[in-house]
């Protein structure tokens, strides 16, 4: 990555680090907090859809084994001709719609909106999180944009998405490399990755406050499930950042690269290794705070 990517993970995360300000200096509520990362996971499937009616490359998704995101509709109703809406932007190709549509209604309104409402809007006790939740809360809480600090927070988020999917998408010339199927897989495969990650940091905090409650004020225990989301979040951040520009990024990183729909899943046997250890890691984890809590 060279100096301008660090710029734009530099925007990123001081954008990640605002909400966080927002929670200790303006003292809000959690769901707050956690109602401004959930938008910018949406913003990102937002700004990506936007881009990807730029994708010139026609959407293969017949030809492919599996899909990840739910499919197309109306394939014979969208035209295959190009529009141009502003000189400074490609060409729009309405036939990307077809896969748009569908993911943004299936991953963005049902699949984004039943995470936050369980996750945000859940019962508080322990038992109870994670359950289907309370949709009409989870909505109210977006009163807090009428909030002016809220509201700046949110639109720097969206403007942070946008200026920097422009460089690396339209700049790089990326819309006609990638299909508007693989141009959404890549913000979809980070929404599944932060949802699976984010029960986790709830356990990881849970398992903190258990073994340190007689030893950390309640200060410093704060800052350190802060500071540790954020270092989670940021390093989806990058590898997010990583799977955009490298042909072919190694680590982590290829967990957000969209699949060519002609090629062959390998698994080596060094990403297996890695794999099985992310995953025996999640599980120990999950069955330290099952067993402090339940003490």
């Amino acid at each position: 990555m060279n100096r301008n990517d660090d710029i734009e993970f530099g925007l990123l995360s001081l954008v990640n680090l605002l909400p966080l300000l927002g929670f200790f200096v303006f003292d809000w509520e959690f769901i707050v907090l956690g109602l401004l990362y959930w938008l910018d996971a949406a913003l990102l499937l937002v700004v990506y859809s936007g881009y990807a009616l730029f994708a010139q490359p026609e959407n293969r998704v017949e030809e492919r084994e599996y899909t990840l995101l739910p499919g197309t509709v109306a394939n014979d109703y969208w035209s295959e001709n190009p529009r141009t809406v502003a000189g400074f932007l490609p060409p729009v190709y309405t036939r990307n719609l077809r896969v748009i549509i569908p993911t943004v209604l299936f991953v963005g309104g049902f699949v984004m909106v039943a995470i936050g409402s369980s996750w945000l809007a859940g019962d508080r006790t322990i038992g109870g999180r994670g359950g289907a939740g309370d949709l009409f809360e989870f909505l109210s809480a977006f009163s807090a944009f009428t909030s002016p600090v809220v509201l700046g927070i949110a639109f720097a988020i969206f403007a942070t998405h946008v200026l920097t999917l422009y460089r690396r998408y339209v700049r790089h010339g990326r819309h006609e490399e990638l299909s508007a199927y693989m141009t959404l897989e890549l913000p979809v495969r980070f929404v599944l990755v932060y949802a699976s990650a984010f029960p986790l940091l709830l356990f990881y905090a849970l398992l903190v406050a258990v073994l340190t409650d007689p030893v950390l004020p309640v200060w410093a225990f704060d800052l350190l499930w802060a500071g540790s989301f954020l270092a989670v979040k940021l390093s989806f951040e990058r590898a997010r950042l990583r799977a955009e520009v490298l042909p072919d990024p190694g680590g982590y990183a290829a967990w957000f690269t969209p699949s060519d729909p002609s090629e062959t899943v390998e698994l080596s046997g060094r990403i297996a290794l890695r794999y099985v250890a992310t995953l025996l890691a999640l599980l120990v984890a999950f069955v330290l705070v099952a067993f402090s809590s339940s003490r």
